[in-house]
């Protein structure tokens, strides 16, 4: 704590002086972490850390996190809806239906059933998430993004999850750590 006071930016405003020495002390002490995991659990520490500050500041609910983590892991196919149709497989149909119990998607299945051939075409795309969503979805923010994107494209979760990571965090937690020898010391 004390080398975050003297190595943190330093403002004549209370607030941000005190915001420079939290960022600095998360950002070294999301360093020092990461320092001993194995490369494939550092994007997996980093996204979680991520999800619980946003938790924290309310930007991210708790059910929305649950959703994250597990989908529609849970649902038995034969208790829910019924498929709009063929192509959607029953793993993306249990996640979308999890997925329509939180209040911004609480149309989500109605809307595929009406504009199947518009979710068809971006869930074939290359990158989906980088694509417009069917049916007035472009507007949300970069955590419910992964929220859809998890849902219909497992696959490109992990694209859309740092570009949360970088939005919520900043482009340095996105990116890999570099171990310095020198400033270990």
């Amino acid at each position: 704590f004390d080398l975050s006071m003297a190595r943190s930016a330093r403002s004549p405003i209370t607030m941000k002086r005190i915001n420079n020495i939290v960022e600095y002390l998360t950002f070294e002490a999301f360093r020092y972490s990461t320092r001993g995991l194995y490369e494939e659990h550092k994007f997996l520490f980093t996204l979680l850390l991520t999800l619980k500050i946003d938790m924290q500041k309310g930007h991210v609910k708790h059910i929305e996190f649950q959703t994250l983590i597990k989908g529609g892991a849970a649902l038995d196919l034969k208790t829910c809806p019924p498929k709009s149709s063929k192509w959607i497989t029953d793993i993306t149909w249990l996640n979308l239906v999890e997925l329509n119990k939180l209040p911004q998607f609480s149309e989500i299945i109605t809307q595929i059933s009406r504009n199947d051939k518009g979710w068809k075409m971006w869930f074939d795309m290359e990158a989906p998430e980088e694509s417009p969503i069917p049916d007035g979805y472009n507007s949300l923010d970069t955590f419910r993004k992964l929220l859809l994107v998890r849902s219909w494209c497992p696959d490109r979760t992990y694209a859309q999850a740092r570009k949360y990571i970088s939005e919520s965090m900043g482009v340095k937690y996105a990116e890999g750590v570099i171990l310095d020898v020198e400033k270990m010391w």
